[in-house]
């Protein structure tokens, strides 16, 4: 394994399978001790590149807190033709309440935010 892409790939399944323990260390060990650190900032370039590319595979539940889903599950069943039953979960504190879904080629903003930025310009125009 010596390519940028190997240890890349490797570093995304070994933080995929111990998220808490993410492997960086090892990795800049065993590339100074086989001569590769200038590899470094390539591979981890290639790594946030598989991992964005992971990511916008999968559906994202965005949500203020990840406690409320079981709250709106009929509203997120309505979307499951086009988004599927799995999602990964984000918690963003920004979002008022509600929920925002969306995958690689659409996207639900169902929270209130939305719907009260939506209020706001009925009202002023």
């Amino acid at each position: 394994m010596n390519t940028v892409n190997d240890y890349a790939q490797t570093l995304l399944h070994m933080s995929q399978e111990n998220p808490d323990n993410f492997p960086v260390d090892n990795l800049v060990g065993l590339l100074q001790a086989k001569g590769q650190y200038k590899m470094l900032p390539e591979i981890i370039q290639k790594y946030q590149q598989l991992l964005e590319q992971e990511s916008s595979d999968k559906t994202t539940l965005i949500v203020r807190d990840s406690s409320v889903i079981t709250d709106m599950q009929s509203q997120l069943d309505l979307h499951a033709e086009q988004f599927g039953t799995e999602y990964k979960v984000v918690e963003d504190k920004n979002i008022v309440g509600g929920f925002i879904l969306k995958n690689k080629t659409s996207m639900i903003d169902n929270s209130y935010r939305s719907k009260l930025l939506v209020m706001y310009k009925k009202l002023i125009a």
